[in-house]
């Protein structure tokens, strides 16, 4: 009788231990299909936050552009008003490069219309004094006022 209850006491045990084990085991099936649903969810989050991010890199980006571009077309217009201001004094140097030459041309065109009003005899004289033909022509001012 002892030991009948001893043996029943056993099974009992026996039976709850591998109901424990059963329940223990759809405990960590529920657990590890939780962490499944758990992991499922965090993926889902972290890729609608990178298209988010995407998104917003892609308008941040977009507005960079439109501001390089703006910028770099006030540079353009800045460039031609800049060449066309350098062209405008370039011409003006060179016109007066243009007039310098003129000038020069027509003191070295006098210049030689005087020289040649001396006679060969008189540049002879003139050098044989050490007179220069400037100073003949000097000379010949003096006289004539």
């Amino acid at each position: 009788m002892l030991l009948d209850k001893y043996m029943d006491l056993y099974e009992k045990q026996k039976a709850l231990g591998e109901e424990l084990k059963a329940i223990n085991a759809s405990i960590s099936k529920h657990d590890l299909q939780a962490l499944v649903r758990l992991m499922a969810a965090t993926n889902e989050i972290d890729i609608d936050l990178s298209r988010k991010h995407a998104i917003e890199r892609a308008t941040l980006l977009k507005e960079l552009h439109k501001k390089q571009s703006a910028k770099a077309e006030g540079m353009k217009e800045a460039r031609k008003q800049l060449k066309a201001a350098l062209q405008l004094k370039k011409d003006g140097l060179l016109k007066q490069r243009k007039d310098r030459l003129q000038a020069k041309s027509a003191v070295k065109q006098q210049l030689d219309q005087t020289m040649n009003s001396f006679s060969s005899d008189q540049l002879r004289e003139a050098v044989a004094r050490g007179l220069a033909p400037t100073a003949l022509e000097k000379k010949r001012k003096r006289s004539e006022e």
